[in-house]
């Protein structure tokens, strides 16, 4: 007897293995300095699983220079991870609880942040990617920091 939960969905459905086109993972950190080894294994475990475990050195520096400004400016507060892969780039994104701040100090405050991350900026400048920090939005709060890592970028880092 086989059921069917939809009429339209194939019966030949074949599991999808991990590969670059499937990576695009969130996921909830409790906040705390200690998240960042947690963020660290995770991240490497998954490039690994899809081939690309070339790219896992810099992309966990990046992803330790995100949560650990996330950390300074709200500390032990949750936090949430993103990675995604797309066009042979690799984005990584954490969301943090920072309190929203009035137009004029905002800048300010963003201003801060990304000279706090004075290590990330020179990775990408050295790899061609890019990162920014920005107001989450809407429905979300808080605050949205991210880079962009080229995947040919991260394979030079990676010989050095």
């Amino acid at each position: 007897m086989s059921i069917t939960l939809c009429p339209t969905a194939s019966a030949e459905l074949v599991p999808v293995g991990p590969s670059i086109d499937n990576l695009s993972y969130s996921f909830g950190l409790p906040g705390g300095a200690y998240c960042v080894g947690l963020a660290r294994v995770a991240v490497r475990q998954l490039l690994q699983e899809r081939g690309l475990a070339a790219m896992a050195p810099l992309a966990e520096l990046v992803v330790s220079e995100l949560l650990g400004c996330a950390y300074r400016f709200t500390p032990d507060s949750d936090v949430s991870l993103s990675l995604r892969c797309r066009y042979e780039v690799l984005r990584a994104t954490v969301f943090d609880q920072h309190p929203a701040h009035e137009p004029q100090t905002g800048a300010a405050c963003r201003e801060r942040r990304i000279g706090s991350l004075p290590l990330l900026a020179t990775l990408m400048d050295a790899c061609g990617g890019d990162f920014g920090v920005a107001d989450a939005e809407p429905p979300l709060t808080g605050v949205k920091s991210w880079a962009v890592i080229p995947m040919e970028g991260a394979y030079r880092y990676a010989l050095l």
